[in-house]
Formats: structure tokens, C-alpha cells, sequence
């Protein structure tokens, strides 16, 4: 595996786990868009350091362009929750306006409060499996927060798809 989704890996796994230990302490709830941005605000930006890939806050993006994967779907383009770049002021797009630019990794988010929300993560799975095998150096992620309605605490599951590998519980809270 590349030294930089080791790395990511690694920054992913304690950002994620410090997000739900944040969110249960606070009695936090939040919609699919709230919990990509207190992600990405509040755990990922902080995380920014000269030590590692993630060099500058420039290189995490939400609703995002990425270029679709071979044979997925019929737009060239589709916005994704949160991509993370390899360098700084990254896009997808070339010199011809194409999404020709892979990122590091495309982070699919769902959220679901009881028996509502999430039910529309089997697109982001195949989606997600497709654009790792098209990209070999990148990894995508599929996260789904879980709100219980009976006060119990929140959790948290993320799938990780890389390369033909895919591993469903890569990460539990």
C-alpha cells in the first residue's frame, strides 16, 4: 500500500474517531451536509500539518467535482461530499476542461435519524468501488453516521474501497 493512504488512513481513522466522541459528548445531531462539515471543519482542517500529504486546508473540498469512473453513470463530472486533493488548490479538470485529475480520496457521507435518511448508499458503494479500481492511487470511503431515536448514542460505519479491495467495516464507533 502507498505510504500516503497509509498516512490517510491513519489521519481518517483518529479524525473519525475524535468526531464521534465529540458529537456523543455534545448530544450533537446533524443532517448528512452538518456532519460533512463538522468533519471537515472541525477535524480534518486541524489536522493540516507540514508532517504529512495533508499540507494546506486548500486540499479538502466539499461538493467537490470528481471525474466519474469508466462505466458509471453518464456525466463526465459529479460533485462528491468531501474529496481530499494531493496538492493544495487541486480540481479535477485539465488544461481542456476535462475531469481528468484523480484525487487522493472522494469521502461519500450518509446520515440517518431513526428510520430516516440514508437509504441511497448502495449508489455511493458502487460508485465508490468503480472509481478505486479506475484510480489505483486513490481510496474512496462511504461514512454513514447513525442518530438513534431512542436517545441512545450516535454511530458510526465507514466502508474503504481501494484499488479491487473493498473492507465494510473498515472503521466502527
Amino acid at each position: 500500500m502507498p505510504n500516503h493512504i497509509f498516512q490517510l488512513d491513519r489521519l481518517l481513522a483518529r479524525a473519525l474517531k475524535e468526531f464521534v466522541t465529540k458529537i456523543r459528548d455534545d448530544c450533537w445531531q446533524g443532517k448528512e451536509r452538518d456532519c460533512v462539515n463538522r468533519f471537515a471543519m472541525g477535524h480534518l482542517v486541524s489536522a493540516c500539518s507540514d508532517h504529512h500529504f495533508l499540507k494546506h486546508a486548500t486540499q479538502i473540498s466539499i461538493e467537490m467535482p470528481v471525474g466519474k469512473p469508466r462505466r458509471v453513470g453518464v456525466k463526465k463530472s459529479l460533485p462528491k461530499d468531501l474529496v481530499i486533493w494531493r496538492e493544495p488548490w487541486a480540481t479535477c479538470w485539465d488544461e481542456d476542461w476535462k475531469p481528468s485529475m484523480a484525487p487522493l480520496a472522494v469521502i461519500e457521507w450518509k446520515a440517518s435519524r431513526g428510520k430516516k435518511g440514508g437509504q441511497k448508499a448502495g449508489h455511493d458503494h458502487a460508485w465508490l468501488r468503480a472509481f478505486a479500481r479506475s484510480n489505483s492511487k486513490s481510496v474512496g470511503y462511504s461514512v454513514h453516521v447513525a442518530f438513534p431515536e431512542d436517545g441512545s448514542p450516535c454511530r458510526i460505519a465507514v466502508a474503504r474501497y481501494f484499488r479491487t479491495d473493498r473492507d465494510t467495516d473498515w472503521f466502527t464507533a
